[in-house]
C-alpha cells in the first residue's frame, strides 16, 4: 500500500510553487518546516532542505489532512456527501497548512454549501416554506459592502413560473444558511456570525476569479476582519456538519 495518496493537478501546482519558494528563501523553508512539523527523520540532515525531501514531507502532511478529515466526517451516513466532504475538508486543512488563505475559503465554502444543499433536500425545504410563510419570511440583513435584505419565503419559489419550486442547488448561498438556521433554532446565531459569513463568502468569490490581484485582494479583505480566526470558521462548519448528523439520524 502506498503512504501517500494522490494530489491533484491544482495542489501539485501549489507544492511546485512552494519547493521554488524553498529553494530560493533558505527563511521561508526553516519557517515552513517548522510550520509542517518536519522532523530530522523526515529530511536530509543538512541546512535547507532540498526539494524531494519537501515534497515527501507535503505529501505525509496531506495525508495527515486527509486522516483528520475522515475523522471529523465520520458520522456522515451518505456515502457519495461523506466522499466530497472529506476531500474538501483535506484540501482546507493543506491550503492552511501552507499559508493559502484564499484557496482555503475556496474548500470551506464548498463544504458549507455542499451540507446545505444536502441539509434542504432532505428536511422537506419547500413544504416546510409553504406551510409557514411568516416564518421564512424573517428578514436577514446582509453587509458590510452593502445592505441586502433577504428571506427564504420569496426565493425559495419562481412566482413568474406558477411557483415552481426553485431546486436547493440554485439558491444562493444566504438563502440556505439563513433557512438552515430558522430550521434548526440558530437564528441568532447567523445573526452574530453573519460576519464570518460574509467573509467567507466573500474572500472565496474574489479567489475564484483566478488571478493575482483577486487574490491579494481576498487575503487584504480577510486581514481587515481583525476579530475574525480560522478556529470560528471551522467551529461554523462543525454546527453545520451535526445539523447534517442530527438529520440522517431521524
Amino acid at each position: 500500500m502506498t503512504l501517500y495518496y494522490a494530489m491533484d493537478e491544482k495542489l501539485e501546482q501549489v507544492l511546485h510553487k512552494v519547493e521554488l519558494l524553498c529553494e530560493q528563501n533558505p527563511e521561508f523553508a526553516s519557517a515552513l518546516k517548522e510550520k509542517l512539523n518536519v522532523t530530522p527523520s523526515k529530511l536530509e540532515p543538512q541546512e535547507t532542505p532540498s526539494k524531494d525531501s519537501f515534497a515527501s514531507a507535503m505529501r505525509l502532511q496531506h495525508k495527515r489532512c486527509r486522516d483528520k478529515a475522515r475523522d471529523f466526517y465520520e458520522d456522515i451516513l451518505d456515502v457519495q456527501l461523506y466522499q466530497d466532504l472529506i476531500n474538501a475538508y483535506a484540501n482546507m486543512l493543506w491550503y492552511k497548512s501552507i499559508f493559502e488563505i484564499g484557496q482555503y475559503f475556496v474548500h470551506v465554502n464548498y463544504q458549507v454549501e455542499n451540507m446545505l444543499n444536502y441539509y434542504l433536500d432532505h428536511s422537506n425545504f419547500h413544504k416546510k416554506v409553504a406551510n409557514a410563510p411568516l416564518l421564512y419570511k424573517h428578514k436577514l440583513e446582509i453587509y458590510p459592502t452593502y445592505i441586502v435584505s433577504i428571506d427564504v419565503y420569496s426565493k425559495a419559489f419562481d412566482v413568474i413560473n406558477d411557483n415552481k419550486p426553485i431546486e436547493s442547488s440554485k439558491l444562493s448561498m444566504w438563502v440556505k444558511l439563513l433557512y438552515w438556521a430558522i430550521d434548526t433554532n440558530r437564528k441568532e446565531l447567523l445573526e452574530k456570525k453573519k460576519t464570518y459569513f460574509n467573509a467567507i463568502i466573500s474572500v472565496r468569490n474574489e479567489t475564484n476569479h483566478a488571478n493575482y490581484a483577486s487574490e491579494k485582494k481576498s487575503l487584504i479583505y480577510w486581514q481587515k476582519q481583525d476579530s475574525l480566526q480560522l478556529g470560528y470558521v471551522e467551529d461554523l462548519i462543525k454546527k453545520i456538519r451535526d445539523s447534517i448528523i442530527s438529520l440522517e439520524q431521524k
